[in-house]
């Protein structure tokens, strides 16, 4: 793909959001054939040769499933329409809010020879709200299957085995769906398919050598594993906010959930089950809340609102305003909210 600057945008897609709309909003996926650009599936396949070429099997054992596939983290070259250009064509199939979307994941994944031929259904992390996979080698017998009838309850984990360690096992998907049959949808080198991946169980059959690009895409500003290439900046720009403004011109400047925030988790200690509020980012330690801090993000919720007003609306008194914005700004510090200008 061309890497100057001041060329032609290219694109990863290359099909008519709008065509398949209709289909997605009533079966819950799309299967879109050749919905990849050539273009981008030179660039791919070369990608994920030169990553295994480069990086040996070893060093990638921390991405390694046990006995299933190798991942890396896909990176897109400078001069294609990455991200803003996938925001739109999901966000469109989907009926999705572009102005939010985010990737919550961008993995090529590399089934291992011995991978087994029909592992149990699975549900993505809370973040996969549409799961899109493009073929890049898949073998001729290996099919996508999923259930988009049947036991739709959104996985609300932050991993498809904390769904499942979190059912009873009548509850498993081997139970549940058993003498249910799947849509089959066979995925061919350069097809496209989306889904509903936090609630539609689903997974791949026959994977052995297949080797497929997944990104999972959401409009509900979750990301917390900073895939998203605006989220780290986002984190960065709140921080230098945090320390060149006054609590008065903080007042002024609008603040959101960080995407980064995975949860908020209230723990019952042997301590006369004193209570402890604490809050969880990916790979970073945990913060304790307290309960004014958490009804600032139960407030907060999905929005994008100024200072003063999540103040106003936890029912302080405007006056005072100022008064209060320490406390949003540990918030911030600890990396609970972003502020944003």
């Amino acid at each position: 793909m061309p890497d100057k600057a001041d060329a032609p945008k290219a694109t990863v897609f290359e099909f008519e959001p709008s065509e398949y709309a209709d289909f997605y909003r009533e079966n819950g996926y799309a299967h879109i054939p050749g919905g990849a650009s050539a273009e981008f599936m030179r660039f791919a396949l070369h990608f994920a040769e030169s990553k295994i070429k480069t990086r040996g099997r070893e060093e990638l054992s921390d991405w390694q499933f046990k006995d299933k596939k190798l991942q890396f983290l896909m990176e897109f070259p400078d001069n294609c329409d990455y991200p803003n250009g996938l925001y739109r064509s999901v966000a469109s199939v989907a009926d999705l809010d572009v102005e939010n979307m985010m990737i919550g994941e961008r993995h090529i994944k590399i089934y291992e020879g011995n991978a087994p031929e029909n592992p149990p259904p699975h549900k993505d992390r809370l973040a996969s709200e549409i799961t899109v996979g493009i073929g890049l080698k898949i073998p001729k017998n290996s099919r996508i299957v999923l259930y988009p009838e049947h036991e739709l309850t959104v996985n609300p984990y932050q991993s498809a085995a904390q769904w499942r360690t979190s059912l009873d096992p009548e509850d498993l998907p081997e139970q549940v769906l058993a003498g249910v049959d799947p849509v089959e949808i066979d995925m061919r080198p350069g097809d496209v398919v989306m889904f509903a991946g936090n609630s539609i169980y689903h997974e791949r059959t026959h994977p052995a050598n297949a080797w497929v690009l997944y990104m999972k895409f959401n409009a509900m500003r979750l990301d917390p594993i900073a895939e998203d290439p605006k989220t780290l900046p986002q984190r960065q720009r709140s921080l230098a906010l945090l320390a060149e403004s006054s609590d008065v011109e903080l007042l002024g400047m609008r603040v959101e959930v960080s995407p980064r925030l995975e949860k908020v988790s209230r723990h019952y200690t042997r301590q006369h089950w004193m209570e402890v509020l604490q809050g969880s980012i990916l790979g970073e330690k945990k913060f304790t809340l307290s309960e004014t801090e958490w009804a600032a993000l139960r407030t907060l919720d999905d929005r994008n609102i100024e200072m003063s007003d999540l103040i106003a609306r936890m029912g302080f008194p405007k006056q005072r305003a100022v008064t209060y914005v320490p406390f949003l700004r540990r918030l911030a510090k600890v990396g609970a909210i972003d502020v944003r200008d």
